[in-house]
């Protein structure tokens, strides 16, 4: 991929729609992580959200990421800063990987917990623990904010709750990506 930007966001926040909302707009490639390592490893996931084998999938995603052509000089990548693991823990996804992923940016989706739970209930037919989805939206704000310090790029923290989307669009085009 040639220019990456990446996008967080937990289980449920709305991050798929953001993504097609901006693929519609702007002149860039889109890949969903959990595609490309499904597609690396031939196996899909799990609709738990627990995630047994967090480190080992990123190589998975990595590796996908190398070997995926780019038709634009810009692409969006729909992931996680975090996950939830196998002993339903907020796991922070290696340092490592966003290294070899090189992002240019990164934008981190929140919004409130009621409204993520309604989503995630009505998605995929499960209750959630409203605490637990406040605490894993916490650990991935925070996470996002560490990386793009370490990483010296742009973070663009988009509250779908109380946030333009004319914010968003403003943070994409200032990248240089055009329409």
């Amino acid at each position: 991929m040639k220019k990456l930007i990446f996008i967080g966001g937990i289980h449920g926040v709305g991050k798929t729609t953001i993504c097609n909302e901006i693929v519609s707009t702007y002149s860039l490639d889109f890949y969903s992580a959990s595609e490309i390592i499904s597609n690396v490893k031939r196996e899909q996931f799990s609709s738990s959200k627990l995630i047994p084998d967090i480190e080992d999938n990123q190589y998975y995603l990595i590796e996908g990421i190398k070997n995926t052509k780019s038709v634009h000089q810009y692409s969006l990548l729909d992931g996680h800063f975090c996950l939830i693991n196998d002993k339903r823990m907020v796991s922070k996804i290696p340092e490592f990987v966003f290294d070899e992923i090189h992002p240019v940016a990164l934008i981190i989706v929140v919004d409130e917990i009621s409204t993520i739970l309604k989503r995630l209930e009505k998605r995929d037919s499960n209750k959630y623990d409203p605490l637990f989805l406040e605490k894993f939206q916490y650990e991935e704000l925070e996470y996002s904010k560490f990386l793009a310090n370490r990483l010296n790029i742009p973070l663009q923290i988009y509250n779908q709750a109380i946030d333009s989307k004319n914010l968003l669009h403003e943070f994409i085009t200032n990248l240089g990506v055009g329409k």
